[in-house]
């Protein structure tokens, strides 16, 4: 039997943990608005690290600007045929309000929602949102 070889391109992506009043700032998918996770996305070749890649899309996706930006975990998830990534998770602070549903879905963009814990851990990305919610010490 030959074998093929198979090529596996490794990405890098991230994501941001914002918590208000005991609720975490999701984000829907663009094509699937009941379907919510993290604020976050991949790293692209204008970003010089994760920390400038999660400042660019919590900006893109819901208008404010992050800081005290802190790591809490950096593993490989999301393995498919063609690619791997390194996914970089943060929590932070923020000031201000995030953009409006509308602003955002006239953009293209997913739409933003305060959700439990309880619910990022039963939705689609469930599994993962778990795994870095069970991290971080301030969780009730």
């Amino acid at each position: 039997m030959d074998l093929i070889p198979i090529f596996v391109i490794m990405r890098e992506a991230v994501c941001l943990i914002l918590r208000r009043d005991n609720k975490i700032l999701g984000v829907s998918r663009k094509d699937d608005h009941t379907i919510f996770g993290f604020i976050g996305g991949k790293k692209d070749d204008t970003d010089n690290s994760p920390e400038e890649a999660i400042i660019r899309e919590c900006l893109e996706e819901t208008g404010i600007k992050p800081f005290n930006l802190k790591l809490i975990d950096k593993r490989v998830y999301g393995i498919t045929k063609e690619t791997t990534y390194l996914q970089h998770c943060f929590i932070g602070d923020f000031i201000g309000e995030p953009n409006s549903n509308t602003e955002l879905v006239l953009r293209g963009e997913g739409i933003l929602k305060w959700l439990t814990i309880e619910e990022l851990e039963k939705g689609f990305f469930g599994e993962y949102n778990k795994m870095m919610l069970d991290s971080i010490t301030w969780k009730t």
